[in-house]
């Protein structure tokens, strides 16, 4: 008689409605944990991601602006004198620096913000400029002018952007 009156009507309703909220949170408790487990996870990506694009136009700038500096100071200002190789080497490294910017920006503002997508665009169309009388000293003033506010805009771009302080 034990049996039947714990599955008696009454009873079973009973666990019914004590048991039924338990295992309805039992089942989404962790399926709500997974799901925000893993948006973290993506969020976190693809911040990591973003900073690791910020850097690498940053450090590409910032060689960018180095080897321009030593080579406007080798050929226009004589101040230092370069061997063949070094002279070779900055040249390569220029343009390697170049190559990365340009690639970063043909990215658009998929990774990177739209106003770094823009400063990027403005600094490419400033390093094509040429003086219109051949005046390369002051083609190299101009690009390291404005490879030197690139650098500046962008570095606090990526801060805004990253939330970094």
């Amino acid at each position: 008689m034990l049996v039947w009156e714990i599955l008696s009507k009454e009873n079973v309703i009973k666990m019914i409605v004590t048991g039924l909220p338990t295992l309805l949170i039992a089942a989404i408790v962790p399926f709500i944990s997974i799901k925000f487990a893993l948006k973290q996870f993506y969020t976190q990506k693809w911040w990591e991601t973003k900073a690791s694009t910020y850097s690498k136009i940053i450090e590409n700038l910032s060689s960018l602006e180095y080897t321009m500096n030593q080579l406007y100071e080798h050929e226009a200002l004589n101040i230092i004198n370069l061997s063949d190789s070094a002279l070779k080497k900055f040249i390569e490294l220029r343009s390697h620096s170049y190559d990365v910017i340009s690639q970063m920006n043909s990215t658009g503002s998929y990774i990177i913000s739209n106003e770094c997508w823009e400063t990027l665009r403005e600094l490419l169309k400033s390093l094509e400029y040429r003086n219109k009388d051949g005046n390369w000293i002051d083609d190299y003033e101009v690009h390291l002018s404005a490879i030197g506010d690139a650098l500046t805009k962008i570095r606090d771009i990526a801060k805004r952007d990253l939330r970094v302080k």
